[in-house]
């Protein structure tokens, strides 16, 4: 039986079960070290009916016969190498659910993703995307590096579309929106699902949140991911072009906050490479586009990630005071003296203070430092007297206030209570 017959019969078989509620597409070029984790997360969804599509983008290493142990379970598509747009838009064509959702190769969804995210869509009909909570991990040794946390609720529009990076698995979309865009612009190979969300915002496309988590995503040595001068500087001109097109129909905010967000990553990206010059006329950048971007924890975390010596990979022997990483960034902003200073160093900016302390015993925390988290979450206190910065939910405090073993219980009765519920 030729492949081409096999594929036409098992959709026939899927057919006679019912259109499938949700497609799930994963493109991949040569991943054979990840996309089986991918498809098994795929595979193991709690939602029924469900496909899952796989688009081999010209694979030239042992992806092909990985996907051989799945065609019983997955429908395969080859092409040659033509990019990740190209791909999705191929998974886009083939899949027939309601509703369209996306794994790279080197990425896990959790078992309710496809469940939460329908869910969510089939409540609210005047939505046509939503996204949930993403983890980042080193590709390596799988260490949490940080956790992309949205906030709940419908997006306003006249604030930002949508956060100024988020990766594809975090979201679910209506098939309809995405015919009426076009999918994936064929011509972008980098920061292409950010180019297809402002397409969806400029159509008129509702988005939002939720508080659930959804997947986790690597960062890998060596790759764009693990070079972010060189991607950022794209996904800067893929954002400068759709904030040119759309003229004043995007607010000020959301223009401030996608071009600030971005000059922040290229920043970080010279500050891992030690090169002060830069990274300080990045951070000014930043700066001048969004004075808040050193008020949230979120940012923070991604400046401390950055300057540490061992970039990417954690290291557990680096503890910096609170002192010595804010020195560290007043001395990278103020690094050129003939441009005017930010007067970052100013005692009045307690609400940057904050921030850089709460994401430190937060990075604590998660290293099993329990004394050192504890010692800068007094510092933190001292600084603000008890209050949080604005994107810092009050379970992190609560946490660190318990300890490391109390929160583990904690951990173990919400899912015991989760588990009766259910």
């Amino acid at each position: 039986m030729n492949r081409r017959f096999q594929m036409a019969e098992k959709e026939l078989e899927i057919m006679g079960r019912g259109r499938p509620k949700v497609s799930i597409v994963i493109p991949v070029h040569n991943g054979e070290d990840f996309v089986a984790d991918a498809i098994e997360s795929a595979l193991s969804q709690t939602l029924e009916p469900l496909e899952v599509i796989v688009v081999d983008d010209g694979s030239t290493d042992g992806t092909a016969n990985i996907l051989k142990r799945y065609e019983d379970r997955i429908a395969i598509v080859s092409q040659e190498n033509q990019g990740p747009s190209a791909a999705r838009n191929k998974g886009i064509k083939m899949s027939r659910g309601e509703y369209v959702s996306f794994i790279d190769s080197d990425d896990f969804i959790v078992a309710e993703k496809s469940a939460q995210q329908s869910q969510i869509l089939d409540r609210h009909p005047e939505v046509g995307l939503c996204y949930g909570i993403c983890r980042a991990i080193d590709g390596r040794d799988g260490s949490v590096i940080k956790t992309t946390r949205p906030r709940d609720g419908p997006s306003d529009r006249s604030k930002a579309p949508f956060p100024p990076y988020y990766p594809t698995l975090a979201f679910m979309v209506r098939r309809e929106w995405l015919d009426k865009v076009g999918g994936y612009d064929e011509g972008i190979r980098r920061s292409e699902d950010t180019d297809l969300r402002f397409k969806l915002w400029a159509a008129g496309c509702v988005f939002m949140s939720h508080t659930d988590l959804v997947g986790t995503y690597r960062i890998h040595v060596g790759s764009l991911s693990g070079d972010p001068v060189t991607h950022w500087h794209l996904h800067l001109k893929m954002v400068e072009r759709h904030v040119e097109a759309m003229g004043e129909s995007m607010s000020a905010r959301a223009r401030d906050e996608h071009l600030g967000f971005t000059w922040l990553r290229i920043a970080c990206g010279h500050i891992a490479q030690k090169s002060a010059p830069e990274a300080a006329a990045a951070l000014r950048n930043a700066l001048s586009y969004d004075r808040s971007l050193l008020s949230t924890y979120n940012n923070w975390d991604l400046v401390i990630y950055h300057a540490n010596p061992a970039f990417p990979a954690l290291h557990q022997s680096w503890a910096p005071s609170l002192s010595e990483m804010w020195d560290r960034i007043v001395l990278i902003l103020e690094h050129d003296e003939s441009k005017p200073r930010m007067q970052l160093s100013d005692r009045g900016r307690s609400s940057e203070r904050a921030a850089l302390a709460h994401a430190m015993y937060r990075r604590a925390f998660a290293d099993g430092k329990g004394f050192r988290a504890r010692k800068l979450f007094v510092q933190f206190l001292m600084i603000t007297k008890g209050r949080l910065p604005k994107d810092a939910p009050s379970r992190y405090a609560i946490q660190i206030a318990i300890g490391p073993l109390l929160t583990k219980l904690t951990v173990k009765l919400q899912r015991l209570i989760r588990g009766l519920k259910k």
